[in-house]
C-alpha cells in the first residue's frame, strides 16, 4: 500500500499524524469481527504505522540492533536445529547453544531499549493501546497484543529477517548460514510477542523443531521483562528519546 508512504510524510509535516492514526484506530476498533486480527491486517493503519516506525525507528533501531546482525554475519555459526535440514555431521545441541547465543543478548537488548524509543512511536502505540483498552478493558493479553504487534512483529523481527531493508546493513555479504540464522532469530521474537497475545501467554507451536527455543524464551522471566518492555514503549508518562525523523524525498 504505496499510498501510505505520502500520507504519512504529508501528516507528518503539518503535526496531524497523531490525528490521523486516532482515527483510523477508532475504524478499525469499531469494525473488527475477530479480536485475534485486530490491527494485524495490511490495512491503511497497519501501512501508516509501519512506515512512521521506519522513518521514525530507523536510529532508535539502529542502537540496540546493528551490533548483534553485524556479530551474526561476522560470526556465521551454524544454528540449524531443524533435523530435516541438519547438514551431515551437523551436532544439533551445539547449534542450539549458538542460537541461544544470539537469541538471549538480542532479547536484553529489545527490552533494555524502552527509554530509547522515540516520542513519535511510543505516541502512536499508546493511542493504539488506548483504542483496545476502550473497547476490551480487562483483556490485558488484548493490550499487549496490540503494542507487540507493530514494535516487535512488524518492525523488529522483520528487521533481523532483512536487515539490509533496514539500514542495518548494506547489501551483500549474506550466506545461506547467516539467512537461516536471522530467520530463526527472527522468528524466535515473533515468539515471544504472540506469547503475550493469549491469556495462557502459550503459543502455538507450528515447527517442532523450534519447541525447545519457545519453552526456554516464553517462560516467565522472559515474558515479564517484555512486558515491561512493551507496557513502557507504549506509555507517555515516561520521557522518550527524540531520535530525529528524516522525510526523505520519493
Amino acid at each position: 500500500m504505496e499510498v501510505a508512504k505520502p500520507i504519512v510524510r504529508i501528516f507528518l509535516k503539518y503535526g496531524q499524524l497523531l490525528p490521523l492514526i486516532r482515527a483510523l484506530g477508532h475504524l478499525e476498533m469499531n469494525t473488527i469481527t475477530d479480536v485475534s486480527t485486530l490491527f494485524r491486517g495490511n490495512t491503511l493503519l497497519s501501512k501508516c504505522v509501519d512506515e512512521t516506525m521506519r522513518l521514525g525507528g530507523k536510529f532508535y533501531l539502529e542502537s540496540f540492533m546493528k551490533d548483534h546482525i553485524d556479530r551474526i554475519f561476522l560470526e556465521q555459526k551454524y544454528c540449524e536445529i531443524d533435523p530435516v535440514r541438519l547438514a551431515d555431521g551437523g551436532d544439533l545441541n551445539l547449534n542450539m547453544l549458538n542460537l541461544v547465543s544470539y537469541i538471549e543478548p538480542i532479547l536484553t537488548s529489545i527490552t533494555s531499549s524502552a527509554l530509547s524509543c522515540p516520542s513519535l512511536m511510543s505516541e502512536i502505540l499508546s493511542e493504539l493501546k488506548q483504542s483496545a483498552k476502550s473497547k476490551y478493558p480487562e483483556r490485558r493479553e488484548i493490550h499487549y497484543s496490540v503494542v507487540a504487534g507493530f514494535i516487535l512483529l512488524r518492525f523488529v523481527a522483520p528487521a533481523i529477517l532483512n536487515p539490509e531493508l533496514f539500514d542495518l546493513r548494506k547489501e551483500g555479504g549474506r550466506t545461506e548460514t547467516v539467512t537461516r540464522t536471522l530467520t530463526l532469530v527472527s522468528k524466535a521474537v515473533q515468539s515471544v510477542g504472540n506469547c503475550l497475545s493469549n491469556e495462557s501467554n502459550k503459543v502455538l507451536i507450528k515447527e517442532s523443531y523450534m519447541e525447545p527455543i519457545m519453552t526456554k524464551f516464553c517462560s516467565e522471566p522472559y515474558l515479564q521483562s517484555m512486558k515491561v518492555f512493551l507496557d513502557t514503549v507504549s506509555s507517555t508518562n515516561v520521557i522518550h528519546s527524540s531520535f530525529p525523523v528524516k522525510l526523505k524525498e520519493g
